[in-house]
């Protein structure tokens, strides 16, 4: 304890360490005895006052059962001055109903007592031990004299805070909650918890109030927010069989990839659960546009989840991969997906070629996932002068349609104009996989391919492991590349239909032949 007297008769009594002032006191009307003993050290002329021997401490508080006095020496009389410990503040206030500054008070002394600017004393563990009796009885008292919401939501606030604040997660939970329940602040009291756990105030919480908040905000048709409580609450504590049926019950999908990526190490399961739950089903029966829109909506959401897993992060927290090259295995197995005829990369076709071949761009860049495949052979070589002559010529034919397929979807958007030079760019990609090259640059291609297959690739993440997965079977580029062009070639009106494809194809060619006329 510190007592500092100021040029304006007023007395800082600090504690703490650093010194934190408590409380300043006027003590103008004692007229403290001063002298003049200390040179003014800015102006060595003049003297400084100085209150040696004016200003006493009295420790005692904690020995013999005395308080803590200041005593101050004045002209005329001699001023005693009581010191409240931590403890003594507190209750003081309590016995004035000044509940409010109370706790701040408690939240004050916590804070110092955490970062260990509190001497350890008798005052301060008996304050340390009523810090759970305090915020009770304050709840019991203002619960009583309840009137409005408004009085409801300001009681839950002030506990909410309050324990949040002291960690004391067990009370709030428990007794708190119970208080509330009973005063028909239910409701209140999940309202308050989602923002807590919204702004990463509180991450773990029982699972019987989870459902119960998660039941709570679906019911006011609030589900994206549900979602986002559930992606900020740790998984440790939950019972995941039953966290997933929410999720899926509820279409929480990038919840369930929140789960399945970061507990399971699982990437397959959430997109079929995405496509085949809640996709597809709507699809075959959507009838209004607001329906139409989230299907479009979802399906995007799920193009995505594909690009930010083949990019190794998980979704949708982005964070590095452990095992990159398995993860990808498994978004090939659910793309290409042959016993199911395709059904999801055709509806993804549907929606957006262009993203959906960027997706399968990055699958046939990877070093990685093909060092399996021990028959594997590029693209860009061949055994013999015969057979590469004809499967260029057959690639390069199928190229050409996709590169007719691309433009289309663009001229269906009135967009050729400004998507060209992404067109041609996805056009000279799939020409350079079916070999369609100059052999100057055939070689050049070659060889590069053949320097990504020897090189020693360094993984991007400290942990990271690339190896595959030997129980997945990976397919070929070749075999995938054959896939897409039959798919495109197809009449499936998932796709694009073969009448469109034809007026397409006249729609392009009397645009050509005008340009080459008109000289441009």
């Amino acid at each position: 304890m510190l007592a500092i007297v100021t040029d304006d008769w007023n007395t800082l009594i600090c504690s703490g360490t650093p010194s934190t002032v408590m409380e300043k006191i006027d003590i103008e009307s004692y007229s403290l005895v001063t002298h003049n003993y200390f040179p003014d050290p800015m102006n060595s002329e003049q003297l400084v006052l100085s209150y040696a021997n004016s200003v006493e401490i009295i420790h005692g508080v904690e020995q013999g059962g005395q308080d803590n006095k200041l005593l101050l020496l004045g002209t005329n009389m001699i001023g005693q001055i009581e010191l409240l410990s931590w403890d003594d503040r507190v209750s003081t206030l309590v016995q004035e109903s000044q509940w409010i500054k109370a706790l701040c008070l408690v939240l004050q002394f916590y804070e110092e007592l955490r970062q260990s600017k509190v001497i350890i004393t008798p005052s301060v563990k008996r304050l340390a031990g009523r810090m759970e009796e305090l915020i009770i009885e304050y709840a019991g008292c203002a619960l009583k004299d309840i009137k409005t919401d408004n009085d409801l939501y300001l009681v839950g606030s002030i506990a909410m805070d309050y324990c949040v604040s002291t960690q004391q997660m067990n009370l709030l939970f428990g007794q708190i909650f119970t208080q509330m329940k009973e005063a028909g602040g239910r409701e209140i009291f999940l309202q308050l918890l989602e923002s807590y756990i919204l702004f990463n105030r509180v991450n773990t919480i029982p699972t019987e109030v989870m459902e119960m908040l998660i039941d709570f905000l679906v019911s006011k048709q609030r589900a994206v927010e549900a979602e986002k409580v559930i992606l900020h609450l740790s998984w440790e504590q939950f019972n995941l069989d039953q966290l997933v049926k929410v999720c899926r019950q509820n279409q929480f999908f990038v919840a369930l990839c929140y789960i399945n990526n970061e507990v399971f190490e699982e990437f397959a399961t959430p997109a079929l659960d995405m496509f085949y739950t809640f996709i597809q089903p709507n699809e075959q029966s959507f009838s209004t546009l607001k329906e139409m829109e989230i299907v479009q909506q979802k399906s995007f959401l799920l193009l995505l989840y594909f690009h930010v897993v083949l990019n190794e992060k998980s979704f949708p927290w982005k964070r590095p991969l452990e095992r990159p090259t398995k993860a990808k295995q498994q978004i090939i197995s659910v793309l290409f997906d042959k016993p199911r005829e395709y059904v999801l990369l055709r509806h993804l076709f549907s929606v957006s070629l262009q993203c959906t071949l960027d997706i399968i761009k990055i699958i046939f860049d990877d070093p990685y996932l093909f060092s399996l495949s021990t028959s594997f052979k590029s693209l860009h070589s061949t055994t013999n002068n015969s057979s590469s002559t004809s499967n260029t010529s057959e690639l390069s034919t199928m190229v050409l349609f996709l590169f007719y397929f691309i433009c289309f979807v663009s001229v269906l958007k009135d967009l050729l104009s400004n998507a060209q030079f992404a067109v041609m760019k996805s056009a000279k990609w799939a020409m350079k996989l079916s070999g369609n090259v100059s052999s100057e640059d055939s070689t050049s291609i070659g060889n590069r391919d053949q320097s990504n297959e020897n090189q020693s690739f360094k993984p991007t993440g400290a942990n990271s492991s690339y190896e595959p997965d030997p129980s997945l079977a990976t397919p070929t580029r070749q075999d995938m590349f054959n896939v897409l062009v039959e798919l495109l070639q197809s009449g499936d009106t998932l796709v694009v239909g073969k009448d469109k494809v034809f007026n397409f194809f006249f729609f392009y060619k009397s645009e050509r032949d005008r340009k080459e006329i008109s000289g441009k």
